[in-house]
């Protein structure tokens, strides 16, 4: 529910998400987000946003779906499937 989309707006790969303060702080934003909307529903996500994103980054040039579908000019986006 985060990183694709922030990829998709920003171009980052997910190495590059921990690198970038602004992006660290919109990542963490959006994160809590969902966090409490998940809560608002019942369900608790169990993985800190810290621990989410060290393992994102762990990965390295990776291009998130969302990103390869902006690049190659696709105009529907995976939106509903990944966020809705």
């Amino acid at each position: 529910a985060v990183f694709n989309p922030v990829s998709a707006l920003t171009g980052a790969v997910l190495g590059d998400f921990a690198v970038n303060p602004t992006t660290v702080e919109l990542t963490y934003r959006i994160m809590d987000e969902v966090r409490s909307v998940a809560r608002s529903v019942g369900v608790e996500i169990r993985v800190s946003n810290e621990r989410r994103l060290k393992g994102a980054t762990r990965i390295g040039d990776h291009k998130t779906s969302m990103l390869q579908d902006v690049e190659g000019g696709r105009t529907a986006l995976e939106i509903d499937a990944l966020v809705g």
